[in-house]
């Protein structure tokens, strides 16, 4: 048998079944479905009988598991309040967005903390979720007063700045304020410089 399908469009098919538990279902129940969604034509659509749904499957399932190592890096705080239900809600959320391109990471995370708060009744770190936000944006500085900022006994009141300078470096600052210290507020001045997230 022919296949008239270029290496590209191989590729599309292949992205477009594991990106989507939905089109992987077509595919063990309804392929002329999955051809008209995959818009192939008459003379392509045999080329999906040569896949294999479970090593699909197989290969959605360590893609997702990757995203979810990588997010996890990103917003370990969040992850840790999540606990052991993040990585199924993680699993749900990844069936509705798959990210590309070299920001696919950060995109990922900052997707997800809206999943999250969609959902309602999951808070994640608002620190985290303000950095990553304004590292997948484009804007320039962001100010965000916190009431708890900071961790454990070294948290309290305080004043987040974000700024990124250029497209090298992105800059984090965060000033607590804590209300017992005489030399507020310059006394908790941290400044950590990151990289951009890839």
């Amino acid at each position: 048998m022919t296949i008239n399908l270029s290496p590209a469009e191989w590729v599309q098919i292949h992205a477009a079944l594991l990106a989507s538990r939905e089109m992987r279902s077509l595919l063990r129940h309804d392929r002329v479905e999955l051809a008209r969604r995959l818009r192939l034509r008459a003379t392509e659509t045999d080329a999906i009988a040569w896949l294999n749904p479970d090593d699909l499957d197989r290969q959605a399932r360590g893609l997702v598991d990757k995203r979810w190592q990588k997010v996890g890096k990103l917003m370990p705080r969040t992850v840790r309040r999540l606990g052991w239900e993040g990585e199924s809600i993680f699993e749900i959320y990844a069936d509705t967005y798959w990210p590309d391109g070299h920001r696919r990471h950060l995109l990922d995370a900052s997707a997800f903390l809206v999943y999250l708060r969609r959902l309602g009744n999951l808070s994640p770190d608002a620190e985290e979720c303000a950095r990553i936000h304004f590292s997948a944006g484009s804007g320039r500085v962001a100010i965000r007063f916190c009431k708890r900022l900071g961790r454990g006994s070294r948290s309290g009141p305080g004043v987040q700045f974000l700024w990124r300078r250029g497209r090298v470096f992105e800059r984090f600052l965060f000033l607590a304020l804590p209300y017992s210290d005489p030399i507020w507020p310059w006394s908790g001045l941290k400044i950590p410089f990151r990289r951009r997230f890839e």
